[in-house]
């Protein structure tokens, strides 16, 4: 028998979005595999990640950026349907591979968070203009 689980949609408001997105158990990130979705950012794995979901996402070049197969999410390549059952069922199921793809994920959206990112972008500039 196969996993069965009632998805549970909600239209979410800019204001309330981080707490339902939080009440949330996976973060997917499902795209359409043409040229419009292929330049997506992942500001939306990051928001995943910090909020301590483990995340699921289709396999664009930015999310490959972002997601180490495996270690800190799932990719999932060319959408394919028994690869993303296989990733939610092993975060379903499987709780200490679970909180170890949400630990890495935890530390990957630190590294990207707006605070850092503002400073490396400083040092930047800084170092470009004194040169």
């Amino acid at each position: 028998p196969g996993l069965y689980f009632a998805p549970k949609v909600v239209t979410w408001k800019l204001e309330t979005h981080l707490q339902e997105i939080a009440e949330c158990h996976i973060g997917v990130a499902p795209l359409a595999l043409d040229e419009w979705c292929s330049f997506k950012c992942p500001h939306k794995l990051f928001t995943y990640m910090a909020l301590s979901l483990p995340v699921v996402c289709t396999a664009i070049q930015s999310y490959r950026e972002v997601i180490e197969n495996g270690v800190n999410g799932f990719v999932i390549e060319n959408n394919d349907l028994d690869a993303w059952y296989e990733a939610l069922k092993c975060l379903i199921v499987d709780e200490e591979r679970r909180n170890s793809i949400i630990r890495e994920g935890k530390k990957t959206a630190l590294k990207f968070s707006s605070d850092r990112m503002a400073k490396e972008w400083d040092a930047l500039f800084t170092r470009l203009i004194s040169s």
